[in-house]
């Protein structure tokens, strides 16, 4: 499957038809109804939960960690896009009330989120309650987690999953 980038330009504005109708309060509005459902259920274990996104994904995972940092202890957003705005609401600042852990993986040469957005977020987040962290995967381009995809990176992709797999263990605690 082709990435973004390498898609016609008719066939990207088709991509980013339904990306610009999901706005992120409505993303945080669904988890609260989805959260409020489980709470609502015995069978189900109470207790942290963890999210993962990519892309547009990546973003709504920094959003709802910041929103429901008491549920959401293990985060992961790889390449996501518009992560650092200008907005009152932008996701990195809703990130900063996160709590538990926060992973970024970025791709070297992702035009969605270059150095200086990495920066800003980065100096967002030091020194608050969750631990955040992520790395930049050398020669990796926007989509790279994606197995389906012509820009798949299996190293960065594998590295990815072993820092989260860990995060996931330390912060949900499935086993117990």
């Amino acid at each position: 499957m082709l990435s973004f980038a390498n898609l016609a330009p008719e066939k990207q504005e088709f991509v980013l038809g339904p990306m610009r109708k999901l706005s992120d309060a409505m993303v945080i509005e669904d988890t609260a109804e989805l959260l409020a459902f489980t709470n609502g259920d015995k069978s189900i274990r109470q207790g942290p939960v963890g999210s993962i996104g990519d892309c547009m994904g990546g973003r709504h995972v920094l959003c709802i960690a910041g929103k429901f940092p008491g549920r959401f202890r293990a985060n992961a957003c790889l390449h996501g896009v518009e992560i650092v705005t200008d907005k009152p609401d932008s996701p990195h600042r809703l990130a900063m009330a996160a709590e538990g852990e926060l992973y970024c993986g970025h791709a070297e040469r992702d035009k969605f989120t270059q150095p200086g957005v990495i920066k800003a977020l980065e100096e967002a987040l030091k020194g608050r309650k969750m631990h955040f962290f992520y790395e930049v995967h050398k020669g990796a381009e926007h989509g790279y987690a994606l197995p389906d995809r012509d820009v798949h990176d299996k190293h960065a992709s594998n590295r990815d999953s072993e820092l989260i797999m860990r995060m996931f263990h330390d912060q949900v605690r499935p086993y117990q």
